[in-house]
């Protein structure tokens, strides 16, 4: 598939305010954490990312792009905090694995009959991710179950907290896959009123 420029501007302006919509409402929550790496607001910061390049390349069918983008974006994820260990390979992959893959099935579901109106696709978009986010701690506890199976009750808690923080994903992404949209759209209308 041939990529035109009027195809990587719109993926542009769509990474640009799906992440940035994202990282904005985690920061307006949370301030700085969002953007300290050892605290869980960051993952409004790194699953922003994810969702933004996911969405771009994934809403235009540019599915080899995104994927190359995605793993050069795990690539700067995992190499790129302090005091570095072997586990964040195993976490971060869970994270943009699983979060990309729920922006991909977001995309095949909206394009349904019954998400015809804004509202129903933010709530998609927040359950989708929230339910998401909560098996990503079940993946990593599954992963450990040897040295996990201890701490049920941690876990379980761990994995109701990841379920707030996908819905407050989810939500963000919603509004801001509404907005690329719109933002696109008006970008092309433009542009075909001008040529």
């Amino acid at each position: 598939m041939k990529i035109n420029s009027d195809s990587i501007v719109q993926s542009i302006l769509r990474f640009l305010i799906v992440s940035g919509v994202v990282i904005i409402g985690g920061y307006l929550v949370y301030e700085k954490s969002v953007f300290i790496s050892t605290q869980w607001p960051y993952q409004f910061f790194s699953s922003g990312i994810t969702l933004g390049i996911a969405y771009a390349a994934f809403c235009d069918n540019h599915i080899r792009e995104g994927i190359a983008m995605l793993l050069g974006w795990y690539l700067i994820l995992t190499l790129s905090p302090p005091g570095h260990n072997s586990w964040l390979f195993i976490l971060f992959g869970a994270y943009v694995i699983l979060i990309a893959y729920a922006v991909y099935y977001y995309l095949r579901i909206i394009k349904k009959s019954f998400a015809s109106n804004s509202l129903v696709r933010i709530i998609i978009a927040c359950v989708l991710i929230a339910v998401t986010n909560s098996i990503i701690v079940l993946v990593l506890v599954l992963i450990t179950l040897p040295a996990s199976s201890a701490n049920l009750v941690i876990r379980l808690e761990g994995m109701f907290l990841n379920l707030k923080i996908g819905a407050g994903l989810g939500l963000l992404f919603g509004f801001g896959a509404e907005l690329a949209d719109y933002v696109a759209k008006t970008y092309m209308k433009q542009k075909k009123v001008v040529v």
